[in-house]
């Protein structure tokens, strides 16, 4: 009986020891996995140019462009025309260049604070917009250079032109004065 004892005991004992064997020979590994993710940026800048149809001899009005660049504002481009006459037109380009890391899309073009209204499928022209809105303006022409219409891919740049044609209701003496706001976000599908 004592064999048997002696052979329960060394049983109980081997399994014991494979219970602590295992226990002790589990091992274990800590894996920290880091990552980064860097955002882009939408950033564009604003430029333009102005001229007219005075020739030298009747080279009496004078058109300026002013852009504002606001850090956490829209950016704008305040047009002023002093001594419009009656068949006076002016001719304003805008280079709108992309100087961001993600495609940008036009949300929003205002006159003053007139929308005008932007759609998906919008040609690169937008005629006669504000017709009789401004005295004596008979004809506002909005051409796109990009396609389509409003985005700018970074790097890349479009140009807006904006024809203004004075008419016979020109009021005299006056200096006409608007802002033009471009309201740009990240393009996304």
């Amino acid at each position: 009986m004592r064999s048997k004892g002696l052979i329960g005991v060394f049983g109980l004992l081997v399994i014991v020891l494979s219970v602590l064997g295992v226990a002790y020979a589990h091992w274990s590994e800590t894996l920290t996995i880091n990552g980064t993710v860097d955002t882009g940026k939408l950033e564009l800048e604003l430029s333009c140019t102005c001229s007219d149809n005075d020739d030298a001899e009747k080279d009496v009005a004078e058109i300026t462009c002013t852009v504002t660049d606001l850090e956490d504002e829209p950016d704008s481009v305040t047009i002023t025309i002093t001594n419009a006459y009656p068949c006076y037109t002016v001719y304003i380009t805008f280079d709108v260049e992309n100087v961001g890391t993600v495609p940008a899309v036009l949300k929003e073009l205002y006159f003053d604070d007139t929308a005008v209204t932007l759609q998906p499928d919008m040609g690169p022209v937008i005629e006669n917009y504000l017709e009789g809105e401004i005295p004596g303006l008979e004809v506002v022409s909005i051409t796109w250079s990009g396609d389509p219409f409003g985005q700018i891919e970074p790097g890349h740049s479009a140009v807006v032109s904006l024809e203004l044609h004075f008419g016979e209701d020109t009021v005299e003496d006056a200096t006409y004065e608007f802002t033009i706001t471009f309201v740009y976000e990240n393009w996304s599908p």
